[in-house]
């Protein structure tokens, strides 16, 4: 008959799993601004976008940019944005993003505006300009690479580790229960 140990054992493996979701969660979420590029609108910057594909361009209207603190409306009307190869001189072709992304992660705020897509990774030159000619709001504006496909695999990745840690708690808390009541069940052999 196995011992009760095993019920402590299945306990074992549900903290340990919901630790493990919650340092996957807060990881893979804190982690998804670091590969935010930011520049101040209007204005222009050269940056580096190192893998092909599809860009998102966030207007983040709750930022801080290069130790300043910005707020602005979540809605800023008439800036007109342009990503250019800075090797070709090529633009990239700016459209509306296939969904509405916003995002809170550690004291920025965000929300999608517009989507590229790249075929060479490389230098690229992302210009910023309000069609009237004024120079404010100052708004910070936000680049990243696949934001939404790596915010649903932290989100699916630590849900699949909680749904595992608990499946696997409560398999070895039934197998042992089973176990147990089938033991204590048994006809005692008479010596």
């Amino acid at each position: 008959m196995p011992g009760r140990k095993w019920y402590w054992i299945a306990g074992a493996v549900g903290v340990v799993g919901a630790a493990a979701f919650v340092y996957f969660l807060v990881t893979g979420i804190g982690g998804l601004g670091d590969g935010l590029q930011q520049m101040l609108a209007p204005g222009a910057a050269e940056i580096t976008l190192e893998k092909p594909g599809t860009y998102t361009i966030f207007h983040e209207h709750e930022s801080v940019f290069e130790g300043r603190y910005y707020s602005s409306p979540e809605v800023v009307s008439g800036l007109s944005i342009g990503v250019v190869s800075s090797v070709g001189g090529e633009p990239a072709a700016l459209r509306r993003p296939g969904a509405n992304a916003t995002y809170t992660l550690g004291g920025r705020a965000g929300v999608s505006i517009l989507e590229f897509e790249i075929a060479e990774p490389g230098r690229y030159r992302i210009s910023a300009a309000y069609a009237d000619g004024r120079s404010a709001p100052k708004v910070v504006i936000a680049i990243g690479h696949d934001f939404m496909g790596a915010l649903l695999v932290t989100i699916f990745g630590g849900i699949g580790i909680m749904i595992a840690s608990l499946g696997g708690a409560g398999a070895i808390i039934a197998i042992t229960y089973i176990k147990r009541d089938r033991a204590m069940s048994a006809p005692k052999k008479q010596a």
